[in-house]
C-alpha cells in the first residue's frame, strides 16, 4: 500500500498541475472574450458618431452646392455629391474649393470697398 501512495502522489500532482493550467486557460481566454466584446461596443459607438458627423457634412456640402454663385459656375451637381463614392468625395473637395475660392474673392473685395470708403471720407 506506500507503493500505491508513492504512484499515486506524482499522478495527483500532475492532475492538479494540468488543472491549473487548464484554468489559467480558461482565465485567459475570457479576458480576450471580455476585451473583444469591450472594443466590439467601442466600435459601434464610435462608428455611429463618425457616421453621423459624415452625413451632416454631406449635407452641408449639398447646401453649399445649391448657392447661387456655385450653381452659376458648376451647375446642378447637388446629387454628385457622394460622400460613399471616391468620385462623389472628389465632387464635394471641388466644391469645398471653390466656395473658399469664392469666399476669399469677397472678402477681397470688401477690404477694397472698404478702403475706398475710407480714402473718400478722408477727403
Amino acid at each position: 500500500m506506500a507503493a500505491d501512495g508513492l504512484i499515486l502522489n506524482p499522478i495527483e500532482e500532475h492532475t492538479l498541475n494540468l488543472v491549473k493550467e487548464e484554468l489559467i486557460n480558461l482565465a485567459v481566454a475570457l479576458a480576450i472574450l471580455l476585451l473583444a466584446f469591450i472594443l466590439q461596443l467601442l466600435d459601434t459607438l464610435l462608428h455611429t458618431g463618425i457616421d453621423k458627423n459624415i452625413k451632416g457634412l454631406e449635407k452641408l456640402l449639398k447646401e453649399i452646392a445649391t448657392l447661387p454663385a456655385i450653381k452659376e459656375e458648376k451647375g446642378d451637381i447637388v446629387e454628385e455629391i457622394d460622400f460613399n463614392t471616391t468620385k462623389g468625395m472628389s465632387k464635394a473637395i471641388e466644391i469645398l474649393n471653390f466656395a473658399l475660392h469664392k469666399a476669399q474673392e469677397a472678402k477681397d473685395l470688401a477690404e477694397e470697398a472698404n478702403k475706398a470708403k475710407s480714402m473718400f471720407l478722408a477727403n
